[in-house]
């Protein structure tokens, strides 16, 4: 939303800059998650293992969700039928002005 408010940027662009901003500490935070909760099904309390077993799962899942069926997702929902149809633009990284 924000890309596509103060940047301009089509549909398509706008999810390529959210994911270049923030697609790598999803990744590593979805990591240590899963990592977090599978020493925790290492414990001898069933209840505890299998439950953080069946966590780890959800949180894998929702990452995988996240990747490849919310950016598709996004942009068939798009309001604006000139973005459906626009070539690729390429995301820069500059830095984004913040208005006060």
């Amino acid at each position: 939303l924000r890309a596509r408010r103060e940047q301009g940027l089509s549909a398509e662009g706008a999810v390529r800059y959210a994911f270049s901003t923030v697609g790598v500490a999803l990744l590593v935070t979805t990591l240590i998650l899963v990592a977090g909760f599978m020493v925790l099904a290492q414990s001898s309390f069933e209840i505890n293992g299998v439950m953080s077993i069946l966590t780890a799962i959800g949180i894998a899942l929702a990452l995988i969700v996240d990747f490849f069926f919310l950016p598709p997702l996004l942009m068939a929902v798009d309001g604006d039928p000139e973005s459906k149809v626009s070539p690729i633009t390429e995301v820069k990284d500059e830095p984004v002005p913040v208005s006060t």
